[in-house]
């Protein structure tokens, strides 16, 4: 562990590769550079060389990997007939396109691993691997015989499961009560409000990251008045929201450290997510040797270097729980988004074929995506926001792994690891359904948002985008506060990001990249108000996106999402001035 490198309060454990100095960067060309480096690691069993391929974008960005074929091992080359960033193995001519470090010839196998390049002084910067990371192979256990009804997966709703090894049970992630994602995200399925009580007295209730349908606040105020001392672990980002929230007996979790719970029989291991460490958590839990991999929402788990022939594998089945591409109504139209979406949830399905490779589970259970629009003025998303059937990725899994086991879960439906026999349903799925939801006191909610008076002028507009400290990026933000229906506009206003400040121009600026995004009012003031993540809005149904040109701006998106202060902005203290 010691030997790894770690980026500031990045989880994801990294080897040095090679050094590239300031000279040498400021000397590469656009576009594609092949570069042969000494290696950091001197060991005669090592190679000397590190073979690597660098292309620098228009606007100085760089993207690194190894000049190494996943397919045999190959170097690649440049062809003249080849577009700028397209390279080919010299060895079967498999082609890589650098930009996306995706192969395309053949399409649709690999994807090439990102480097990363992190500035050690003034004048070195290293280039940095992800490592293969194992920390579960650290005091490993063998397997005992289960019992009939020791170590079970019970489906409540959502992502919320109950594990029971032997006396302990532990609650993952409970969302039982109120809307996720302001009031884009209902509960699918009916709930039974004897699960308040039970979650409460549980041995302890683990939650994976800050998403509101993960660390639904609804379920957990109730929880806490129920048992404030009941015993929460979570990864150390989340320690002191929870905190915060009252809970007494939280227990951090550290990256790849087993955490024991109540016995010696039974512990929890989380590990980072390489696309989004600030964010997603892999969950392993072990109960005398067997092992439950929760993939959570992770799109690199651990940089998809996980356990082998685990007993349960959790993941989604469902790719299309954000607003792309439903929301960008306004960029393609319905008819293009519809087939967006359906293409999204194909390739996720590819997803978890690769994931099933990876870890060889015994039983597959599809969780995580048991949500609907529900809302009423939401009607124009629930017929865009395709979603894969469980059952029917269940069926396709079974025909590419004829000995994988599936269980499609439903609320109280239990699995059983003794047997490996899963519950049957005795009634329909409909039956199941929600079919009504207390939509007007959430909403009301959110409407108070409406009244605040520190957003009432544009000096708290203002003072917000001052607090996010996000500035000297290329981007004009045009934000259309509408009301509910998106029928009719409230106000709007443009922020401009170019300098070491934003500024706030009456009219649109020509020629310059554009954001537009239009909002439901009481939704974005809500953010501004406590300072939340905009994952909060990119998650949600509440707003329609519209950029010129069509690119995603992952500078901008990353900081709204990861890294805002973590003290909301005192827009409050304006009042008086106002």
């Amino acid at each position: 562990m010691s030997s790894y490198y770690y980026i500031s309060s990045n989880p994801i454990p990294y080897n040095i590769l090679c050094c590239l100095s300031l000279t040498r960067i400021e000397k590469l060309k656009y576009g594609l550079n092949f570069l042969e480096l000494p290696t950091k690691d001197q060991s005669k069993t090592k190679a000397q060389l590190i073979r690597l391929i660098i292309y620098q974008n228009d606007d100085k960005s760089l993207i690194i990997c190894r000049n190494l074929c996943r397919h045999a091992g190959g170097n690649f080359i440049h062809d003249i007939e080849d577009a700028a960033e397209i390279v080919r193995c010299a060895y079967h001519g498999w082609k890589l396109n650098v930009q996306t470090l995706e192969y395309i010839k053949p399409a649709d196998c690999l994807k090439q691993k990102q480097l990363i390049i992190h500035q050690n002084n003034s004048d070195e910067f290293f280039i940095l691997e992800p490592a293969l990371y194992d920390p579960w192979t650290i005091d490993s256990k063998e397997k005992d015989v289960l019992q009939e009804d020791e170590l079970t997966i019970t489906f409540l709703s959502h992502a919320c499961l109950e594990i029971k090894g032997g006396n302990t049970r532990l609650i993952i992630d409970p969302w039982l009560i109120g809307p996720a994602y302001d009031r884009s995200w209902w509960l699918l399925h009916d709930i039974d409000e004897n699960w308040l009580e039970k979650i409460a007295n549980a041995d302890g209730i683990f939650l994976s990251k800050s998403t509101p349908d993960h660390f639904n606040r609804f379920t957990l105020q109730r929880i806490l008045q129920i048992n404030p001392s009941i015993h929460i672990y979570a990864p150390e980002m989340l320690s002191k929201t929870i905190e915060q929230f009252g809970f007494i007996n939280i227990h951090s979790i550290q990256f790849g450290i087993w955490k024991y719970i109540q016995t010696s029989e039974c512990r929890l291991m989380i590990l980072p997510d390489h696309k989004h460490p600030y964010d997603d958590v892999t969950f392993l839990f072990e109960y005398k040797g067997h092992r439950i991999l929760n993939l959570v929402d992770c799109s690199s788990p651990n940089g998809d270097y996980l356990p082998y022939s685990v007993d349960v594998l959790l993941t989604n089945f469902t790719s299309n729980k954000n607003a792309y591409p439903s929301c960008f109504v306004d960029q393609f139209g319905e008819e293009k988004i519809l087939e967006m979406a359906k293409i999204k949830d194909e390739n996720f399905i590819k997803t978890i074929i690769k994931l099933i490779q990876l870890c060889n589970p015994t039983v597959w259970i599809p969780i995580g995506g048991y949500f609907l629009e529900a809302e009423p003025n939401d009607e124009q998303i629930r017929r865009l926001n395709w979603k894969n059937n469980p059952a029917d990725v269940a069926e396709r899994l079974k025909l590419r792994f004829p000995f994988l086991k599936t269980w499609c879960p439903f609320p109280n439906g239990k699995y059983d690891l003794g047997n490996h026999i899963a519950e049957e349903s005795i009634k329909s799925v409909n039956e199941y359904l929600a079919t009504s939801w207390n939509f007007q006191d959430y909403i009301d909610q959110l409407d108070q948002c409406l009244t605040d008076s520190s957003l009432k002028t544009m000096k708290g507009i203002e003072e917000y985008f001052k607090w996010t400290l996000f500035k000297n990026y290329n981007l004009i933000l045009h934000v259309i506060e509408v009301n509910d229906d998106f029928s009719e506009i409230i106000r709007e206003y443009y922020v401009d990001f170019l300098n070491s400040y934003p500024v706030f121009p009456q009219s649109l600026p020509i020629d310059r990249p554009y954001l537009r995004i239009r909002i439901r009012a009481s939704v974005i003031r809500h953010i501004f108000i406590n300072g939340l993540s905009w994952n909060y809005i990119f998650n949600s149904f509440s707003a329609r996106y519209f950029a010129q040109p069509n690119i995603y701006h992952r500078k901008f998106w990353n900081h709204f999402k990861f890294h805002l202060p973590t003290d909301p902005p005192q827009l409050h203290n304006l009042e008086n001035d106002l």
